[in-house]
């Protein structure tokens, strides 16, 4: 159930004390079996693999391979690789542990560009107990995409679900809002969206992305008054800041 075998893991997920000298053992008889790099990794030859996951499914009841899944989850979590207990959990069907984890790392995934991975689990994950702030994300990664109005759509019913139970998200939420609004030259909609924003106790570093959405947006409908607003504001906001 794994592509990059660490015996550690395996001992762990499945209770057993042997997974390195079995794997070194199956190596040296050139079973198919690689040894990677200098940290005790293992792997498989691909049709080997396939064959393995073959006999997997043909001696294993469905909900026996979901606890193997559920149990390199909870091992995988606990060794502080968070994307592989991610897969391991949607495969598992633990919805609630794989929701817990997404959203701790999804705002590093957009940081990094890993947009395809991470709207695979959005999608995968879809459903009724979905919280907020995977819309958010999910917004983020069509706003990437290129899918400016369907992320726009998504980001609306995220900003509902919100309210005002989370401060911070909800900023988050607009400005990324914004940026799809101003994407079709919408700047009016993005000043209603980002004003009430302006005045809200968040971090500092969240409320400039605000007032910097804000003024763009007026300057964009040559609005004077309110760019010098902004950096009224703006500069209230630094003044504190230091």
């Amino acid at each position: 159930v794994v592509e990059m075998v660490d015996p550690s893991i395996c001992d762990q997920a499945l209770e057993v004390k042997n997974s390195a000298s079995l794997l070194a053992q199956a190596e040296k008889r050139n079973l198919f079996t690689t040894r990677v790099g200098d940290d005790g990794l293992f792997r498989y030859h691909p049709l080997f693999r396939e064959f393995l996951q073959s006999r997997l499914f043909d001696n294993y009841k469905r909900e026996e391979i979901k606890t193997i899944h559920l149990n390199f989850g909870k091992s995988y979590e606990g060794a502080g690789d968070k994307e592989k207990a991610i897969e391991h959990f949607i495969s598992a069907g633990a919805r609630e542990e794989a929701i817990r984890l997404v959203a701790e790392v999804g705002e590093r995934m957009l940081k990094e560009g890993e947009y395809i991975t991470l709207g695979r689990w959005l999608d995968e994950l879809k459903g009724p107990d979905y919280p907020p702030v995977l819309d958010v994300y999910r917004g983020k990664v069509l706003l990437a995409g290129g899918m400016v109005t369907e992320a726009v759509s998504v980001l609306r019913v995220a900003q509902a679900a919100i309210g005002e139970k989370d401060p911070n998200l909800l900023c988050d939420c607009g400005v990324a809002m914004a940026e799809g609004l101003g994407m079709h030259g919408k700047f009016k909609e993005v000043i209603k969206v980002l004003r009430p924003l302006s005045h809200l106790p968040v971090d500092a570093s969240l409320k400039m992305k605000v007032m910097y959405r804000l003024a763009l947006a007026h300057w964009n409908i040559c609005d004077d008054r309110g760019i010098d607003s902004c950096v009224k504001q703006a500069k209230e906001l630094a003044h504190h800041g230091h």
